[in-house]
């Protein structure tokens, strides 16, 4: 078994927060297929057709249905889906 000793740093990288740029790296990384991650171009936002927000929407509003305890929300999916899946694999 090989274990590391924590790495212990005295300095950041970018010294002064004003220098923190969205997007950009000292040392940016080529990924392939055209796609450099740090090499500063980010999109700030996320742009979605009306279809795709319509589903946003729906999840939303679907998220806001579930009960807030993870007990309660096991004993729903058991009345309703008891029989349909294994318990043990999901660790229940």
């Amino acid at each position: 078994m090989i274990v590391e000793a924590a790495r212990k740093f005295t300095s950041l990288a970018i010294p002064s927060q004003d220098q923190l740029v969205f997007g950009t790296s000292l040392h940016p990384l080529a990924c392939g297929l055209g796609l450099t991650i740090g090499a500063g171009l980010a999109a700030e936002k996320l742009h979605l057709s009306r279809k795709e927000q319509q589903w946003l929407t729906r999840i939303e509003s679907g998220l806001d249905e579930l009960p807030a305890e993870e007990a309660a929300f096991i004993a729903a999916l058991e009345q309703q889906y008891g029989s349909s899946y294994d318990k043990a694999s999901y660790g229940l």
